[in-house]
C-alpha cells in the first residue's frame, strides 16, 4: 500500500544479490524507486531525473544498481535523464552513488547489459557502450536506430539485442549477426529475451515463443496463445526451472489474454514447468537395398510420452555413418542423394518443445549397390580388354621397332659396303694415279706450247682431284676403325691456312673470284696441322666450287673462347653462292648427301661429312648458316668451325691418344 512507502506506479521488480527487492517506476508522475529489505519499503523519489523508470534496471558486476530514465525530456538541461547508479553499503544502507546525466549518456535508457566489468551497454533507439572509468561513450553504428526492446548476455558473454521489427542481433567477433523470421523466429516484433539456465535462449514476439539451441531458432514452441506484442509482457525463469509468462491486457493479439482478461483484470501470468521425459523416435519406411545411383527417401516419426508436445511440433535431427548431426527441423523425412556404395547406418532423434532429446536414436541400415563399373565381372572384363589391347599394341610396337632396327642395320651395312667399296677402289687408284701424275708434271714443266700446257694442266688437276677423293675415303676408313689419331703441336695457325689458300688460288683465279683471308699475321695455338689443312681445304674448296664466276669467298680467323672458357679458334668461310635451303642445312654434313636442286657442279657428298668428323675428333663444333646476303639470286652460305687451341686441352688430347694406343 502507499502508506507503506511503496511507489504509486511500479513498472518493474528486481531482486538483487544483496537480498533486496527493488521496484522501479514513478511516484506522483515522477521517477521513483522502492526498496524492500524483507520488513519494510523505502521510497527514493527523483522528480528532477525523469518522468519514470521502466525496464532499464541492472545489477552491475561491482554490485551497484543502475536505473535508466524514460519518458519525455524534463526541460532542456543536460543535468537531467541518463542513469542513476545506486550502491548498497556493507552496512546494508541504500544510497545514490552517481547520477550519470544526459551530458554524458543518452537521455533515455530502456535497457542495460554488461559483457565486461569496466563498461556497460546502454540501449534505447541506438546502442551505446559506456566506459565506466573514462566516461567515454561510443555508439554502435551497425544496428538500426529503432527502439531497443531488450538486451541480454548469454553464458558465453555475448550480447543479444531485440530491435523493433528488425528481429534479434547477436554480437560476434567484429560484427553483429541478425536473426529474423527467415531464420526460424516465430515473428518479427521481438519484445523480450530470456537466457535459460541450460544455456538456451527464449524470444517472445507477437506470433509466439521461439527458442535458440546454440545453432538455430525454433519458432512457436508454445503455440500462438503465447504471443506478446507489448512491452508490458515478459519472460522470467524461477529457481525451480519454471518459466513464467507475464501478459497484460495490451497484448490484444494473444488469444490466451483475450479469453482470460476482462476490463477488471490488467495482467495474466502463466507458469510453465517443463517435463524431463524425452520423446521416442522411429523410422517409418525405406529401402533395404538401394541402386547404385545412391538416391533414397527415408521417413520418420515420434511421439511425446505425456502428449505435451504434439506430434507435428516434434523436431528431428539425423546423421549418417557417425557424421555430425544435422540441425533440428520439423521435417519428417529426408531424400538422400548420391550416397556412396556400401553399407550405411542412419540415426534419427526427436526433440520436444522442452528440448528434451531422444537419448536412443532410431537406427536403420541399408546397402547401396556397387556401380556396374565396380563390380567383379565388369572389372574382370575390362582387365581382359586392357591386357588384350596392351598385348596387341606391344606386338605392333615390337614389329615396328624390329623393322626400324633391321632398316637401320641394313642402311649401316650399305654404308659400310659403299665406304669399303670406295676405300678398296681408292687403294687401287692411288698407284696408277701416282704413275699418271708424275709424267704429267714432267711434261708440264718441259712443254712450251700454251695449248698443250692447258690440256696437261686440266689432266693433272683432275688427276689430283681423284687423288684427293681417294684420300678422303681412306680417311673415312681410318675414322670408322678408330685408327686416326690427333697429332697436336704449337704453331702458326694463320700460316697453315694461308698455305691451303695458296694451293687453291689457281682454282679461284680460273673463275675470276675474289678469295681473301682476314686474320692476324701470326695466330699461334696448339692444333693438328694436317687435319686443320684438310678442314680448311674442304670448306674453302667447296666455297670456290659452288660460287659462280666473279663471285667472292671470304675466310676469317680469330681467337675466342668456347663455352668452357678455353682458348679457341673461330674459322668462318663465307661465299656468294646459291645458298642452302633450311630443310637441307642439317643434312649437308651427312655422308654422301648432296643438295640436288642447288647442284651446279659434280661432287661425291663426302667432303663436309669428313670435315665434321675431323672437327669433332679435335673436340670442336661446326655449323652452317644460309642465307647470309640479301641477294635473292646468290644469298650465299657461311660455314663456321670452333676448335679448341688451348695448351691444357691439347695435353688432354695427347694423353687420350697415348692411352688409346
Amino acid at each position: 500500500k502507499l502508506a507503506d512507502d511503496i511507489i504509486d506506479w511500479p513498472r518493474s521488480l528486481f531482486a538483487s544479490s544483496h537480498g533486496l527487492l527493488w521496484a522501479a517506476g514513478s511516484h506522483r508522475d515522477r521517477a521513483a524507486i522502492g526498496v524492500f529489505d524483507g520488513e519494510a519499503w523505502t521510497r527514493y523519489e527523483h522528480p528532477e531525473f525523469a518522468l519514470y523508470i521502466e525496464l532499464g534496471v541492472l545489477e552491475a558486476e561491482d554490485g551497484t544498481l543502475w536505473f535508466g530514465a524514460m519518458g519525455n525530456r524534463l526541460g532542456s538541461s543536460l543535468d537531467v535523464g541518463g542513469a542513476l547508479q545506486y550502491e548498497v553499503t556493507p552496512a546494508g544502507k541504500v544510497q545514490l552513488l552517481t547520477h550519470h546525466a544526459s551530458r554524458l549518456i543518452p537521455y533515455t535508457v530502456a535497457r542495460f547489459a554488461q559483457t565486461r566489468a569496466d563498461a556497460l551497454w546502454l540501449g534505447a533507439s541506438a546502442i551505446h557502450q559506456y566506459e565506466l572509468e573514462s566516461e567515454e561513450l561510443r555508439a554502435v553504428p551497425d544496428l538500426p536506430s529503432v527502439h531497443t526492446h531488450d538486451m541480454v548476455v548469454d553464458q558465453e558473454r555475448r550480447l543479444w539485442v531485440a530491435k523493433g521489427l528488425f528481429g534479434v542481433y547477436r554480437q560476434e567477433d567484429g560484427h553483429w549477426r541478425k536473426f529474423s523470421d527467415e531464420d526460424g523466429l516465430a515473428g518479427k516484433l521481438v519484445v523480450d529475451l530470456l537466457v535459460l539456465r541450460d544455456g538456451t535462449l527464449l524470444a517472445a514476439d507477437e506470433a509466439g515463443i521461439s527458442r535458440f539451441d546454440g545453432e538455430g531458432w525454433t519458432g512457436g514452441v508454445f503455440g500462438p496463445d503465447f504471443g506478446m506484442s507489448s512491452r508490458s509482457g515478459g519472460l522470467r525463469e524461477s529457481a525451480d526451472g519454471a518459466i513464467w509468462f507475464n501478459f497484460s491486457n495490451k497484448d490484444a493479439r494473444s488469444p490466451l489474454v483475450t479469453m482470460n482478461l476482462d476490463s477488471e483484470k490488467s495482467f495474466l501470468t502463466t507458469r510453465y514447468l517443463a517435463d524431463s521425459l524425452a520423446p521416442n523416435t522411429r523410422v517409418e519406411q525405406h529401402l533395404e537395398l538401394v541402386d547404385s545411383a545412391g538416391n533414397l527417401f527415408v521417413s520418420w516419426s515420434g511421439n511425446d510420452p505425456w502428449g505435451n508436445t504434439q506430434a507435428n511440433k516434434l523436431q528431428y535431427s539425423w546423421r549418417v555413418d557417425q557424421e555430425p548431426w544435422a540441425p533440428f527441423s520439423y521435417a519428417s523425412g529426408k531424400t538422400f542423394l548420391n550416397l556412396s556404395s556400401g553399407r550405411h547406418t542412419l540415426e534419427v532423434r526427436a526433440r520436444d518443445r522442452d528440448f528434451n532429446v531422444d537419448p536412443t536414436p532410431a537406427l536403420s541400415s541399408f546397402t547401396v549397390e556397387l556401380p556396374i563399373w565396380r563390380r567383379a565381372w565388369f572389372i574382370g572384363m575390362i582387365l581382359m580388354m586392357v591386357v588384350s589391347t596392351a598385348f596387341f599394341l606391344w606386338t605392333l610396337i615390337y614389329i615396328h621397332e624390329k623393322r626400324l632396327k633391321d632398316r637401320a642395320r641394313h642402311l649401316v651395312e650399305i654404308d659400310q659396303i659403299k665406304t669399303g667399296f670406295f676405300t678398296n677402289i681408292s687403294h687401287e687408284l692411288r698407284t696408277p694415279l701416282t704413275l699418271i701424275s708424275r709424267p704429267l708434271e714432267r711434261l708440264l714443266e718441259s712443254e712450251r706450247d700454251e695449248g698443250k700446257r692447258e690440256m696437261l694442266t686440266m689432266a693433272l688437276r683432275n688427276s689430283n682431284r681423284v687423288w684427293g677423293l681417294a684420300t678422303q675415303l681412306l680417311d673415312f676408313r681410318k675414322l670408322e676403325q678408330g685408327k686416326m689419331r690427333i697429332d697436336v703441336a704449337e704453331g702458326d695457325i694463320a700460316g697453315c691456312v694461308r698455305e691451303v689458300m695458296e694451293g687453291l688460288r689457281p682454282a679461284a683465279l680460273s673463275k675470276q673470284m675474289d678469295c681473301s683471308l682476314e686474320s692476324e699475321e701470326e695466330l699461334h695455338g696448339w692444333f693438328d696441322a694436317e687435319k686443320l689443312r684438310k678442314i680448311a681445304q674442304n670448306l674453302i674448296n667447296n666455297a670456290i666450287k659452288y660460287t659462280p664466276s666473279k663471285g667472292r669467298v671470304r675466310v676469317v680467323m680469330k681467337k675466342t673462347t668456347d663455352e668452357g672458357g678455353r682458348e679457341a679458334l673461330l674459322l668462318t668461310v663465307e661465299d656468294t653462292g646459291p645458298g642452302i635451303e633450311p630443310v637441307h642445312q642439317q643434312r649437308v654434313f651427312d655422308r654422301f648427301y648432296r643438295v640436288p636442286e642447288k647442284s651446279i657442279v659434280d661432287g661425291s657428298g663426302i667432303g663436309l661429312n669428313l670435315t665434321k668428323e675431323l672437327v669433332e675428333l679435335m673436340g670442336g663444333t661446326i655449323w652452317a648458316e644460309s642465307p647470309i646476303h640479301p641477294d635473292n639470286e646468290n644469298p650465299g652460305s657461311r660455314f663456321s668451325v670452333l676448335l679448341p687451341i688451348d695448351r691444357d686441352e691439347a695435353s688432354e688430347r695427347i694423353a687420350r691418344n697415348e692411352h688409346e694406343k
